[in-house]
């Protein structure tokens, strides 16, 4: 069963999602909220997704070119969103 506190975490990291999907959070931004959710929390599994998800925001900004990079992130974030709605 999942705690309250990885409940309320994972709404944290969705809502920076979104903010990055309308254009309101940079890669950058993201990463820190992601960078400090995996700080703070206990769930093992959950921590593994977000660090998925940092290594592929380095990975879209410094492996490919821009627009290969948003939509190299857009899939890794898709999946991420899919795998913690499970």
């Amino acid at each position: 069963m999942v705690s309250d506190h990885t409940l309320r975490l994972k709404v944290r990291v969705l809502q920076a999602i979104e903010q990055y999907e309308k254009g309101l959070l940079s890669e950058n931004g993201l990463d820190q909220i992601i960078t400090g959710t995996s700080s703070a929390t206990e769930d093992m599994e959950f921590n593994e997704k977000l660090s998925e998800v940092s290594a592929a925001i380095f990975d879209s900004l410094y492996q490919f070119d821009a627009k290969e990079g948003k939509e190299y992130l857009a899939r890794k974030i898709s999946s991420f969103k899919m795998s913690i709605n499970q």
